[in-house]
């Protein structure tokens, strides 16, 4: 028996217990509810709009045989992270990983100079902002920890607040500068290092020989 106020027909206790078993929506009269199926349907085709439409921040930290990566939308949230091999194929597929969450507008690269040299000319060459990110501070790296999923999003957020500096190019005028600034140095090393091989010799050598490199511009019109 029910009271007043309580009762309910059969239909209706069916349908209350239909609805909280398989989730769907009643519609009531006087109320057009869509469907749970509509819902579902509307929130795939936003999905794939969104996916579309979002602007993605990329964050690499890189190493000698591979680089990890990780994506962000336009407010901060973490897409994803993936590894790649440090390859022609693996910027390929870097590049294509990070395009496949939306429309790529900028990516923090640690290390442009060195492992990413090659990372930063491949999307340099394919028009993509690319941006410098220095490493975080140990204080920082102390309390999130250290790994490199979280490195590669320390420098997508950097990117994303804009805390970088120009990257390197290793291309130009500049890097045949730098090769040459490179060469000079190390000759430059190796003959002050030459010179004082032979002071030393010249010491330990006999007297007869020693008297003939008393003097210090005979050492170094031999090196």
């Amino acid at each position: 028996m029910f009271g007043a106020g309580t009762h309910r027909s059969g239909g209706e206790r069916g349908v209350s217990l239909y609805q909280q078993t398989h989730a769907v929506r009643v519609r009531r009269p006087g109320k057009c509810v869509p469907t749970l199926i509509t819902y579902e349907r509307q929130g795939m085709a936003m999905s794939s709009v969104d996916a579309q439409t979002r602007s993605i921040t990329g964050g690499v930290d890189t190493h000698r045989d591979f680089h990890v990566v990780a994506a962000l939308d336009g407010i901060g949230g973490l897409l994803g992270t993936e590894s790649f091999a440090t390859t022609p194929a693996g910027y390929k597929q870097l590049h294509s990983w990070l395009c496949r969450h939306g429309e790529l507008v900028r990516v923090g690269v640690e290390g442009t100079g060195s492992y990413g040299a090659g990372l930063t000319r491949y999307l340099m060459t394919h028009r993509i902002d690319v941006a410098e990110v220095c490493r975080p501070n140990r204080q920082m790296r102390r309390r999130r920890g250290k790994s490199d999923p979280v490195d590669a999003v320390a420098a997508a957020r950097a990117a994303l607040a804009g805390e970088v500096s120009v990257p390197k190019t290793r291309s130009g005028n500049v890097e045949a500068i730098r090769a040459l600034m490179v060469a000079r140095r190390s000759a430059r090393s190796q003959i002050i290092e030459a010179r004082c091989q032979l002071r030393h010799l010249v010491f330990c050598a006999p007297d007869d020989i020693r008297e003939g490199f008393d003097r210090p511009e005979l050492v170094k019109g031999f090196v």
